[in-house]
């Protein structure tokens, strides 16, 4: 048996497009490591029997396992049950000769050939499809199994019930594997190495949502998507673009898994597809409690939950992609009508009443433009200006009403379209009244700010004209002028702003807490961490309102205040968490997707986690040149650039910070000091270290002159790192006695070390680093106090530091900075290296003293060179250093030494 070939294999061309050729190779296998050993264990032993849904990679893991089989003492057999030869006695071993008439002489004679074939090695039967097999070529596998020492590997779905799996699955020695989909985490492996490169995480997410780890549909579904162009790889990156792909093998496979259904069944798969989960009484009411019965005992439908609470889905996410797929346009249009009329648009549900907004608009059904706008609120309220887009435009067609301008305006500009809300906004104006002109003028400098980056004409519109608006929409204008100062970095005139607005009389609840956390952000700035943290707190503690589309989502801007006090704090690890979580709640919006991602990416670089950081940063940036931008953009992009460049990828780095660059505004000063953070390390990942510093230097003195004392801070500390630590520890001191917060008064410690070259000094620094999670900057305050004591002559102390310095930049996922250039990793022999990954195995001191012929004395001090070496004391330092890798041990060990090692394990009380 050979395994699935790959038809077509990704490349990149010029284009980012995904070109395809010939190579070849069989789809990768992933996984099943645990399954596959068992398999092949039982192989050689009595049998087994593997049963799972289609397409879960039964025969695939039997030809994996089997693989490793000794084909000097087995032989290796294929029968193949289908269903056109089930009906045919014997039909399954065709491939043995005629044996006859279907009886017991038969049977014999073909058990006969079997062992013939076998040529005195013993026969291994592997039935694929068992569950297909006819009566008489069962009692073929049972009289080979049973009576003439065979042993089999049968495949069968998990849903059959036929006589062979219940006789031989129960035979004596035997194994049931029931084989299950793939992981996540082994979906993800397969992907990136099918298309050869990383892929970001929405097309992963894509792609586990679409075939929850099932491995023929994740086969077909990539395949599709790379032969059609939906995944393409820009800059390095690939991305999925587009709706899925539904060809004509994919709809086979599900075509297949659904089989032949009656029109009622088929009804209800269809309903499902086009609304799924519905509330089993709604699904009931439409197509009958019998049929979801019927399609459920067929795992085709499946229904959580009980009660009121009963929602049915179907059996399998990429279902509903085939079954929309084949769906004729007014079939189309008839299911969403009554799937509209079955929920109704006056449920008390808003996402109800929003789903059934859906189905009427994709059925050209009407309503009144009240109802589209609500459905538009909804959608913004669940962070998807996409439909947002959809509803409000719908209700515009009804009547443009100053509620559905914001609407439709304000989700074009936070999904970066500023260019249709543009042309939008000027269509307008020129049929618009004195009314309705205030609220153009806002949301003018809503588009603007947001939009352009034009802060200037943005303020001169939001201090002139609506100053004499009405209170609600002057309110807003002043909240939106405290933010527009605010992204400007303008910390001081942004407070002044915020208190003018506070000092206000009767200012509504929404604009208070706007103003209170564009207060943090300012406080946070300006190096004042733990006022910043006291306000943010105390708003999230209240019930924060929903916000316009036009106006910013308070919750989001609190996520990303909270974000940063918190990594001043040193809290990375709860960052990356709680991005995470925020991810999974804004996958419809980029602007979301670009700020959680950036921030996550933010948070695990400055861990030195730089693979998680890539990871992130792959995530949310755009990795291929638009002109559809948002604010955060530019930051999400610098982050991937800023990791890269720790990374020593400069040339994907400067790509990516060329791109950044492009996208930059003027009035996006907060979002665009990631952009500047990041320069200087790709300008010294190119080897231009002295220009690198300069950019740093001269980037902290705008950042003081913008009072953003804390981002001073970072820059200049950047610099010291870089090698100008004697130019800037003075002023850092001086920061880290005028801002709280335990951050900055590390980064002045470290700088004053590495001025004075004051070994020891970096050496405690370097612990400090550690243990505050910043593995990047303990490393290379190590690397540097080794660096300072092979100078001083001190070798004992050098290659104690240096150590160290391995053990975590072992953990910082591959960075290359200017500080490591020089560590030299320490040395072990080749018997240190040989110990020490046995230890890492599991192994005890007596027991690699038996399977090395040493004695235990000399394991002991060999080990305790590599602890000395690499800067550890222990065993679990050793296996999370990731200095070495860990050795699969075989499972024979133990029998190859018998009694002996028993006895050394037995006696060992060193580990």
């Amino acid at each position: 048996m050979t395994g699935t070939a790959l038809a077509r294999i990704p490349t990149e061309d010029a284009g980012g497009a995904l070109a395809v050729g010939a190579r070849g190779e069989r789809w990768p296998f992933e996984g099943r490591t645990a399954e596959r050993a068992t398999v092949l264990a039982a192989a050689q032993g009595t049998g087994a029997t593997i049963v799972g849904s289609a397409g879960v990679g039964k025969t695939r893991l039997v030809t994996e396992a089997l693989s490793g089989i000794d084909a000097q003492r087995y032989a290796v057999m294929w029968v193949f049950g289908t269903a056109a030869m089930s009906a045919v006695s014997l039909g399954a071993f065709a491939a043995f000769g005629s044996p006859g008439a279907p009886d017991a002489d038969a049977v014999a004679a073909l058990v006969g050939k079997v062992r013939a074939h076998a040529a005195g090695r013993r026969p291994v039967l592997v039935v694929d499809d068992a569950h297909l097999l006819d009566a008489v070529s069962i009692a073929v596998v049972e009289q080979l199994v049973l009576h003439h020492g065979g042993s089999f590997v049968l495949t069968a779905r998990a849903d059959c019930s036929r006589e062979l799996l219940t006789r031989l699955s129960t035979v004596d020695g035997s194994v049931l594997v029931d084989l299950g989909e793939l992981a996540r985490p082994e979906v993800v492996r397969i992907v990136e190495r099918v298309l050869e490169a990383p892929a970001n995480r929405a097309l992963h997410k894509r792609i586990w949502a679409a075939t929850g780890g099932n491995p023929l549909l994740l086969r077909v579904l990539v395949q599709a998507a790379i032969a059609s162009g939906a995944i393409r790889r820009p800059n390095g990156t690939c991305i999925w673009t587009g709706p899925i792909v539904v060809n004509q093998q994919l709809a086979d496979v599900v075509n297949a898994q659904l089989g032949s259904r009656s029109d009622q069944e088929r009804r209800l798969l269809e309903l499902l597809a086009f609304g799924e989960p519905l509330a089993l009484d709604v699904i009931a009411t439409l197509a009958g409690g019998d049929v979801i019965e019927a399609l459920e005992s067929l795992d085709l439908v499946r229904v959580d939950g009980s009660g009121e609470d009963a929602r049915v889905w179907l059996g399998h996410p990429i279902y509903g992609e085939v079954l929309r797929a084949e769906c004729r346009r007014l079939r189309s249009a008839r299911l969403l009508g009554e799937l509209a009329d079955a929920v109704g648009t006056d449920t008390a549900s808003p996402g109800d009443r929003l789903r059934a907004a859906v189905w009427l608009l994709d059925s050209d059904a009407t309503a009144p433009a009240e109802f589209w706008l609500d459905a538009a609120r909804e959608a913004w309220r669940r962070f998807d200006p996409l439909l947002t887009q959809r509803m409000a435009t719908r209700a515009m067609a009804l009547g443009a009403t100053p509620a559905v301008l914001e609407a439709l305006v304000g989700s074009l500009i936070h999904d970066g379209r500023s260019g249709q809300a543009d042309e939008l906004l000027a269509d307008l104006r020129h049929r618009a009244d004195d009314r309705q002109r205030p609220l153009l003028d806002f949301l003018g400098a809503f588009r603007l700010h947001f939009g352009l980056g034009d802060s200037g004409r943005a303020s001169e519109l939001l201090t002139g004209p609506l100053a004499a608006a009405d209170a609600s929409l002057r309110d807003r204008a002043a909240l939106l002028e405290c933010h527009v100062r605010a992204c400007g970095g303008r910390t001081q005139a942004a407070l002044d702003a915020v208190d003018a607005l506070l000092d206000r009389p009767d200012v509504a609840d929404s604009i208070r807490h706007g103003a209170l956390a564009v207060r943090a952000q300012m406080l946070m700035l300006r190096g004042r961490r733990r006022e910043a943290r006291q306000i943010a707190d105390a708003l999230r503690e209240r019930a924060l309102p929903d916000t316009e589309t036009a106006d910013v989502p308070i919750g989001m801007y609190l996520d990303w205040i909270d974000a940063d006090i918190r990594m001043a704090d040193l809290e990375f690890a709860e960052v990356e968490a709680a991005m995470e979580r925020q991810l999974d709640a804004v996958q419809r919006w980029t602007l979301g997707v670009e700020l959680y991602a950036a921030l996550a990416a933010a948070a695990a670089r400055q861990r030195g986690r730089l693979s998680d950081a890539l990871r992130w940063s792959r995530s949310g940036a755009r990795v291929e040149p638009s002109d559809q931008f948002t604010s955060v953009t530019c930051m999400a992009l610098a982050e991937l650039a800023h990791t890269n460049a720790l990374l020593g990828n400069h040339r994907h780095a400067a790509k990516d910070l060329a791109l950044a660059e492009a996208c930059s505004r003027p009035g996006w000063q907060y979002p665009g000091f990631a952009v500047e953070l990041a320069r200087p390390w790709v300008v010294a990942s190119s080897g231009d270290l002295r220009t690198a510093i300069e950019l740093a230097v001269e980037f902290a003195g705008r950042a003081a002159a913008l009072e953003a004392w804390h981002v001073e801070a970072i820059a200049l500390h950047d610099a010291a790192r870089l090698g100008a630590a004697a130019a800037v520890c003075t002023r850092l001191e001086e920061l880290a006695t005028s801002m709280d917060g335990p951050d900055v008064p590390l980064y002045a410690a470290h700088a004053r070390a590495l001025a004075d070259s004051d070994a020891a000094g970096l050496e405690r620094v370097g612990q400090d680093f550690e243990r505050a999670g910043l593995l990047l900057y303990a490393a290379e305050a190590t690397a540097r106090a080794a660096e300072h004591h092979d100078r001083a002559g001190l070798d004992r102390r050098a290659e104690l530091a240096r150590g160290q310095a391995s053990r975590l930049v072992a953990q910082c996922q591959g960075a290359r900075t200017p500080a490591l250039a020089g560590l030299r990793m320490p040395e072990l022999t080749a018997r240190e290296r040989q110990i020490a990954e046995l230890a890492m195995s599991g192994l005890t001191n007596p027991q690699i003293a038996l399977r090395l012929h040493l004695s235990r004395r000399t394991v002991e001090n060999r080990l305790y060179a590599v602890y000395t070496k690499l800067g550890i004391s222990s065993r679990d330092e050793l296996r999370d250093s990731g200095i070495l890798e860990i050795p699969e041990i075989s499972e024979t060990s133990e029998l190859e030494y018998g009694s002996l090692y028993r006895r050394a394990a037995a006696d060992d009380d060193s580990a």
